[in-house]
């Protein structure tokens, strides 16, 4: 996949429009600025991490908008990504979400970060492909998990996934977690350093 070369041109002067010194804009500049980096998204691999800052902008602006240290992070951030695309086709295993070779859970707070990887996670994987289960934000979906669990657990045939992944999965739990260096952890915001430069989102 590969946008066309005026697309790219005018990827190149939606961001150049934006230069860091650039310190307010329009709303409706905003407003064109996303809704054209979202029409090219599909071509940009790792583009949908960096439009978050640029909407978590617009949602929260008036009609003038202040461009903060983090808007322009997130614009320098698509300009890497423009000068990659422009060099090589993007390839659509980067844009297509593979099998997943583990499943876990991870997590960052001041003092560091951590998170656990299951040995079951292929089971957990293939249950969560169930069209009787829902997105939720609770544990409402717990029963039926285990309940797929336990059938796939009682099939024969293994996993169900690529040979390449199968073998790559865990024998047991990993617990892992790891502090921040001294510097990270100062430059924290927090109630007592409202001064940081580093927030809780960023670790």
């Amino acid at each position: 996949i590969e946008l066309p070369p005026h697309r790219v041109e005018r990827l190149f002067t939606m961001l150049d429009s934006f230069p860091v010194g650039r310190k307010t804009c329009p709303k409706r500049d905003l407003h064109k600025l996303i809704g054209e980096l979202r029409s090219m998204l599909i071509a940009i691999p790792g583009g949908v991490g960096c439009i978050s800052w640029l909407q978590e902008t617009l949602k929260t602006a008036g009609e003038r908008v202040y461009l903060n240290k983090h808007f322009h992070d997130a614009v320098a951030d698509f300009r890497w990504l423009a000068n990659d695309i422009s060099n090589r086709p993007t390839r659509i295993a980067e844009v297509v979400p593979e099998v997943p070779a583990v499943v876990g859970m991870s997590d960052a707070a001041g003092p560091g970060m951590g998170g656990v990887w299951l040995p079951d996670g292929a089971q957990v994987y293939l249950a969560s492909l169930k069209p009787s289960l829902v997105p939720a934000l609770d544990t409402a979906t717990g029963e039926s998990v285990t309940a797929a669990v336990d059938a796939r657990d009682a099939c024969a045939g293994g996993t169900g996934l690529p040979p390449a992944v199968e073998g790559a999965l865990l024998s047991e739990p990993i617990l892992w977690r790891h502090p921040f260096p001294d510097d990270i952890q100062a430059e924290l915001v927090s109630d007592s350093n409202p001064g940081g430069s580093i927030n809780n989102s960023e670790l």
